[in-house]
């Protein structure tokens, strides 16, 4: 068990994954493979190094680079309504997008995967069933200022997934 750390909650937790929080960090340095956004104030980011969890008002600049560096790839499941909903609310464009989705339809042969949702293809590829995402914390109210630990840890959790996922579907 490693540490979750939150700059917006200082205790510490515990959490089953890899995951280390801090609030805005130098993204632009760091190699990034997947991105998942929850709602337009909520970013979650994952590098080979750590989950970064930004709370913000408007978007940085910085963040408008990096999400259109060619040399970035982001993936998730469902995507494309992450990458409208930036290009629509914010006139963000997001290059290299993958949906793992469609990346395990592709490396398994099974259309079907286009269809399956993140623990679905955790197990798949992964072979972990075993990543909790309550039912409460995914319809929790996401557009408060301050998140609850268990919507951080849920962000992170889901990030993080999606990195570990794309990372074997991409042989990164």
């Amino acid at each position: 068990m490693l540490p979750f750390i939150s700059s917006l909650y200082p205790q510490t937790k515990t959490m089953k994954t890899t995951v280390s929080v801090f609030r805005k960090t130098t993204m632009n340095s760091q190699e990034v493979y997947s991105i998942r956004i929850n709602n337009e104030h909520i970013y979650t980011v994952v590098t080979k190094n750590a989950s970064t969890m930004i709370h913000a008002d408007e978007i940085p600049e910085s963040l408008h680079g990096f999400l259109s560096n060619p040399y970035f790839r982001f993936v998730g499941v469902g995507i494309q309504s992450d990458v409208d909903k930036l290009g629509c609310d914010y006139n963000i464009g997001v290059m290299n997008t993958f949906d793992l989705g469609n990346l395990a339809a592709v490396k398994y042969g099974n259309k079907g995967f286009k269809n399956v949702g993140l623990m679905g293809l955790a197990e798949v590829v992964l072979g972990c069933g075993e990543i909790e995402k309550p039912r409460n914390v995914t319809l929790s109210n996401w557009d408060q200022y301050h998140l609850t630990p268990a919507q951080i840890k849920y962000a992170c959790v889901d990030a993080y997934v999606s990195f570990k996922i794309g990372k074997q579907l991409l042989q990164v």
